[in-house]
């Protein structure tokens, strides 16, 4: 975008993202960049969030100061258009209002995965009034967009179930770019696993704490020489213990790694 056309980023970050800030300004007119606060479902102002028609995922980690930002930015200068990347930074709409936007990769169907899988009375009860306030969120917040894009065809058909009435939705798949990945042979290390995602995107998480947990010490008595890599921001989320794994945190390139690896793994159980 940024070869026709000037860009403002606004983001979340910590102070780890604020030490490529000038990576992003070869790119971007200016860059902005906000104090990520985590959801916590047991602060009290997330339990106080139980009654409020949104769901207290996003009440909980609303940020006045990024729609501060928003409208400092908006007062500066003149947008054609907003792209707000997923449901954290689409839930400041009103601070754009009046400017043409772009939802960019809605997810629901991690919710509607989680209502599914829940084990208990309580999970399922939860998880069913997650998604009846999901439900009416987005119903009351998708107008205020465009357009949007999912991921999948089936994310597609959950978000027409959630929000009958619009229409404006787009598929863009997960994609990579195959030229980084068109490498010479490399010798496969026996018995390595890969899996490349951060643990910034809670699936990711759920996937490698179940396979790491559940699955791999059956693959070790098969194969006690088996290893498991990881890569991406591991943001110092817990695993079970393992003496066969290791975090990489992020890489400058996934090629070589993924290439030497003998198997690469998703094992997904959620997401869009």
């Amino acid at each position: 975008i940024a070869r026709y056309h000037d860009v403002s980023l606004i983001s979340f970050g910590d102070e780890h993202d604020r030490d490529h800030i000038g990576e992003l300004r070869q790119v971007c007119r200016d860059v902005h960049v906000v104090p990520y606060r985590a959801y916590n479902p047991t602060s009290a102002h997330a339990l106080l969030s139980l009654a409020n028609p949104t769901p207290r995922s996003i009440v909980d980690t609303y940020v006045p100061e990024m729609a501060q930002t928003i409208r400092q930015a908006l007062s500066q200068h003149r947008y054609h258009l907003v792209i707000a990347s997923q449901q954290r930074t689409a839930a400041y709409a009103a601070a754009f209002r009046g400017v043409p936007a772009i939802f960019e990769e809605l997810e629901v169907g991690v919710f509607a995965t989680r209502r599914q899988q829940a084990t208990s009375a309580l999970g399922r009860l939860r998880g069913t009034l997650t998604i009846v306030k999901l439900r009416q969120y987005l119903q009351r917040l998708l107008p205020a967009f465009g357009a949007c894009t999912v991921v999948s065809q089936p994310e597609r058909d959950l978000l027409t179930q959630f929000a009958p009435n619009y229409s404006a939705v787009e598929i863009i798949p997960n994609c990579v770019e195959l030229a980084r990945y068109q490498l010479d042979p490399l010798p496969t290390q026996p018995a390595s696993l890969i899996y490349t995602g951060s643990f910034t995107y809670q699936p990711n998480y759920e996937a490698m704490r179940w396979f790491v947990g559940d699955v791999l010490p059956l693959v070790k008595a098969q194969e006690p020489a088996v290893h498991l890599t990881i890569t991406g921001e591991h943001a110092n989320r817990p695993l079970p213990p393992a003496d066969n794994v290791t975090l990489t945190g992020m890489v400058d390139n996934l090629g070589p790694l993924v290439a030497r690896s003998a198997i690469a793994l998703a094992p997904l159980r959620e997401g869009g």
